[in-house]
């Protein structure tokens, strides 16, 4: 089977923001070559291409990325910084370079969160407020990812419903706090454990806001899923029906769940026979 035609600079692109890449394709451009599916002679081209030209336009390319990574997950990349052993998560890039779509970034903040849960934080406890601050980061471009595209707008639901581009989160701190303290100062702040949950709602533009929520208003939330009407909603819950609706009216107005009708408007009239 003959290869798929590749552009050359396609090809120099992958490579050099891959990191290892130049180094494999030197090594056997061949086997490269057919592993990949590519041209053999774009893949010797590249090959015999000086390296030390080469090899100062990729750091220059890795660079790039790792600093747009330092802009997206700024209290990630503040905390990794002073700790000694997160070498491996301060170099991280991302096969390919790309970081143009929200979940794109999201891919490179679940890996981030790989490399830091091997990574020792001194402290008890500290471990796990790092991670957090590296999961509500990403959070923000999942949100974002979970938009709609263009200008489609979601059809009513036949029962409450988080509005697409809106998450619930669980965190182990006081993760919106921690993350401020944490930027001012410039290193992991001192944070007591204490469990939170929050919505995360991507609106226009990057802006993503965050909502704190009581335990009863998360259970209720949790279990809206589009088609379970507030009554059913109170008998999982044990909460008071009125109070579910007064909770998923607030909501509704800062546009934040889908609702079956406009709440604002009373309920239309019952059909049947008196």
């Amino acid at each position: 089977m003959t290869p798929a035609p590749v552009s050359f600079q396609a090809l120099l692109a992958r490579a050099l923001t891959a990191p290892g890449l130049l180094r494999e394709i030197r090594e056997d451009p061949d086997a490269f070559a057919d592993r990949e599916g590519l041209p053999r002679d774009e893949v010797r081209r590249l090959a015999d291409m000086r390296p030390q030209g080469l090899d100062a336009t990729s750091w220059i390319a890795g660079e790039k990325t790792r600093e747009q990574i330092r802009a997206l997950y700024p209290a990630t990349i503040t905390v990794a910084g002073t700790l000694p052993g997160a070498g491996e998560l301060l170099a991280y890039g991302p096969p390919g370079g790309r970081l143009d779509r929200p979940g794109e970034a999201a891919a490179v903040g679940r890996r981030l969160e790989e490399l830091a849960a091997r990574t020792e934080v001194p402290g008890e406890g500290r471990r796990s407020v790092f991670l957090d601050l590296i999961r509500f980061e990403t959070l923000w471009y999942e949100a974002r990812a979970a938009l709609p595209a263009g200008r489609e707008t979601a059809t009513a639901p036949r029962g409450p419903a988080l509005r697409p581009g809106t998450l619930l989160a669980s965190f182990g701190c006081e993760v919106v706090a921690a993350h401020r303290a944490t930027l001012a100062a410039g290193r992991l702040a001192d944070t007591a454990e204490r469990p939170t949950t929050y919505l995360l709602a991507a609106g226009a533009g990057e802006r993503v806001a965050t909502v704190r929520l009581t335990p009863s208003a998360h259970a209720v939330l949790a279990a809206c899923d589009g088609s379970t009407p507030v009554a059913r909603l109170a008998e999982a819950t044990g909460h008071r029906a009125d109070r579910i609706d007064a909770l998923l009216a607030g909501l509704w107005h800062k546009g934040l769940v889908l609702l079956p009708r406009d709440p604002s408007r009373p309920p239309p009239p019952a059909h049947g026979h008196r």
